[in-house]
């Protein structure tokens, strides 16, 4: 577990607070007169890009002047109560471990487990249909989930074929769109009367991986 360099730093009476290399939005309009404890985070891993919302839960975050992910600051992060704040993840190394401290003018929060943040390459570590079998006219749920949460918005292209060739039983999105922050994203599949059984195979993508399920259309 990797331990946090920080300092405190002065506490101004406004209603923003600007960190060394971090920027805040955290209202400094009651003074603190504990030192901070972080209780948990979440999520608990990020990309090494950076970029991951993490959200610190604890107490007497009020004056909050720096959030560290280890030593390296956290680019931006916004003090929504005195048990909250939401941090932007720094840029890390693939499977590196950091303790998230949170400095305020009192002083600075002490490492545990709780506050431990990983950085990981993220996959697509899941894709799903709600059936595999249902006759035409029964919608589809497709269901996707990535390793860690995405730091910004990203769209999945979709990919199917059917056999027989040429079918339209079948209407699709051509993409699904990943939410920033989430990690899980899902998209329905309309289908229609067919005379004939059809076999549907629906394939993900993601960063050069790709994951297929099929479902099967019955008169």
């Amino acid at each position: 577990m990797a331990a946090a360099a920080a300092t405190g730093a002065a506490c101004h009476n406004t209603t923003s607070t600007t960190a060394p290399s971090s920027t805040s939005t955290a209202s400094t309009t009651t003074s603190a007169t504990t030192v901070p404890v972080v209780t948990g985070i979440s999520p608990q891993f990020g990309v090494t890009d950076g970029g991951t919302p993490v959200v610190i839960t604890g107490a007497h975050f009020t004056g909050t002047s720096l959030v560290n992910f280890g030593t390296t600051p956290a680019p931006s992060f916004s003090v929504t109560s005195d048990t909250s704040i939401t941090a932007t993840s720094p840029g890390g190394t693939n499977g590196v471990s950091a303790d998230i401290t949170v400095t305020t003018p009192i002083g600075v929060s002490q490492t545990s487990t709780l506050d431990v943040f990983t950085w990981g390459q993220n996959s697509l570590t899941g894709f799903s249909l709600s059936t595999g079998s249902t006759r035409g006219g029964t919608p589809i749920i497709g269901t996707v989930t990535l390793g860690l949460p995405v730091s910004t918005a990203v769209s999945l292209p979709i990919q199917w074929t059917a056999n027989p060739a040429g079918t339209t039983a079948v209407l699709m999105p051509s993409a699904i769109l990943m939410a920033s922050g989430q990690s899980t994203a899902t998209f329905q599949i309309t289908t229609f009367y067919t005379s004939t059984p059809e076999q549907v195979t629906v394939t993900m993508q993601y960063l050069g991986q790709s994951a297929s399920a099929t479902f099967n259309l019955t008169p």
